[in-house]
């Protein structure tokens, strides 16, 4: 039998396991986009950001289309911004009005 205290570590963990899913989804949902607009000669581009308090709809792997997941879930900007500076440390990044901003040369 698990208890209160084991399940909630449980859901911990698998919250835990999904938000980190999402964030590697996201950071290559934006690479790919700025790699694939980019050859086409596209200088700047946009990526949805849900506000603060929507939520991102999950099945129980997590992200329902990791294809095309939609709106990055705001409190994943930090982590991917982070990573899209990794990859591209030229690039120009900026959060507007829902919307996380790339540019380049």
């Amino acid at each position: 039998m698990y208890t209160r205290a084991h399940l909630q570590e449980l859901g911990s963990e698998y919250e835990a396991a999904v938000a980190t899913r999402e964030v590697e989804i996201y950071s290559k949902y934006v690479g790919e986009g700025i790699l694939v607009w980019a050859k086409k000669g596209v200088r700047k581009i946009s990526f949805p950001v849900l506000k603060k308090d929507s939520y991102a709809t999950y099945s129980s792997q997590g992200i329902l289309n990791k294809y095309d997941p939609g709106p990055i879930p705001h409190e994943h900007l930090p982590a991917i911004i982070e990573k899209v500076y990794q990859t591209f440390p030229d690039i120009d990044v900026s959060v507007s009005a829902n919307h996380l901003n790339v540019s380049w040369e």
